[in-house]
């Protein structure tokens, strides 16, 4: 069997590196006949930090799975994630050449170049282009069209996100391969392809029509406490807060979120109302999937249950830790431990030490169960003590070290 029908993922993560072989049969169908696993210790929040610790993660892993699976690989897909991965909106416009030009008839190469009109942007040096995602199209003024080939126009805009990574961050984790012995065939990026991994080529046809993006302004309502779920809601780019309304109208913030993440799944699988609400930190952009649409996948397709099932888990033990927290630690156990919740949801800038979120006094008092005057006053203790630097509402992370020790501490 040749090369060519082997399909090899790598995904290189902050605990474990997994390699997958693939073969197709003669009946088209992929077959997983090698697995292999390895404990990462090379890299924080999908970053490298250590390069040879990496490669030493892969070669392991990438063995394991040639010697379950009896052949030898030379290159693979490499997954990549983390702090540093961010995303833009775009739009690109052309006239339509089309197949016929007395029709005016939108062909594939009219989408081609749309789409290429809408990559044109401004990207920075130090960041890397990952994926262009279309969102829908505009034929002569008509909005929402999700596929506009064999349609007949004059004018063709598209409206697409574009995914991009730090340079340095796709480059390291290509070097870290490349020195293992291996050829990165292309990066993708992990969540969307954890996305398409559970659904199947049918199903990702029929989601195209059961899908609805929308842009929210900052401050902006997702949902309220004690509506009911619209749909599965996926926030594409952004940063949201999810929280609940105590004594007296003070908030507390139960969850943040960031690109990528799924708000209000646990109303939707349980049949009940939002427990909380909602509310966009920044300008974000939602996608609104049907609840038919979930709920015959959920009953159809088994990995797209169990995905859900996980993220459920991870979200309840999250909530378990998060109440001892809240419950038990000091104010400044508290306030440094979100400072360290934002750090690893957010990351940082390019300098290495600013969070990656503009957040008011009031959300980090909302988020650490205290009043906005205590957590002034910690915040300021802090920054006397060089844990952190303030500029209005830029925070740098200056000893991430002495913030561990006293949220361990409590």
């Amino acid at each position: 069997m040749s090369n060519e029908v082997l399909v090899v993922g790598l995904d290189i993560g902050t605990t474990k590196v997994c390699a997958v072989i693939g073969e197709l049969n003669e009946n088209g169908i992929l077959e997983i006949t090698g697995v292999g696993t390895c404990p990462s210790t090379g890299l924080r929040k999908g970053v490298v930090v250590n390069i040879e610790a990496t490669l030493r993660s892969v070669s392991s892993a990438i063995e394991a799975a040639e010697m379950m699976s009896g052949r030898e690989i030379h290159e693979a897909w490499t997954g990549i994630g983390g702090s540093h991965i961010d995303g833009i909106n775009s739009r690109g416009v052309v006239a339509v050449t089309g197949k016929n030009r007395e029709t005016r008839e939108i062909g594939t190469d009219d989408i081609k170049r749309v789409l290429e009109a809408a990559q044109a942007v401004l990207i920075p040096m130090d960041r890397k282009l990952l994926e262009v995602i279309p969102q829908s199209y505009i034929v002569d003024d008509q909005r929402g069209i999700l596929d506009p080939l064999n349609m007949i126009g004059v004018r063709l805009e598209a409206e697409v996100h574009i995914i991009t990574c730090s340079t340095t961050g796709a480059q390291n984790l290509i070097k870290c391969v490349n020195r293992a012995g291996f050829r990165v065939k292309d990066l993708i990026l992990q969540t969307l392809a954890a996305g398409r991994s559970v659904l199947t080529p049918e199903e990702k046809e029929k989601i195209k029509g059961q899908c609805k993006i929308k842009k929210y302004r900052r401050n902006e309502f997702i949902f309220r406490k004690n509506d009911n779920p619209s749909g599965f809601i996926v926030l594409i780019n952004g940063k949201v807060k999810l929280f609940k309304e105590g004594v007296g109208g003070r908030e507390q913030i139960i969850r943040m979120t960031k690109g990528m993440g799924v708000l209000g799944y646990r109303a939707v699988f349980a049949g009940e109302k939002h427990i909380a609400s909602a509310v966009t930190l920044e300008e974000s952009l939602i996608a609104n999937i049907c609840l038919d649409y979930i709920y015959d996948c959920a009953l159809k397709n088994s990995d797209f249950s169990l995905l859900i099932i996980r993220k459920l888990a991870r979200e309840l033990g999250f909530s378990n830790s998060r109440t001892v927290a809240l419950t038990q630690k000091h104010i400044r156990g508290r306030l440094a431990e979100s400072l360290i919740l934002l750090s690893q949801k957010y990351g940082f800038e390019h300098d290495g030490l600013t969070l990656k979120l503009y957040i008011s006094r009031e959300n980090i008092a909302n988020l650490s169960n205290m009043t906005t005057s205590n957590a002034i006053r910690t915040l300021y203790n802090f920054a006397n003590e060089k844990m952190i630097a303030i500029d209005g509402r830029k925070i740098q992370i200056l000893d991430l070290s002495s913030l561990m020790r006293i949220s361990q501490m409590g």
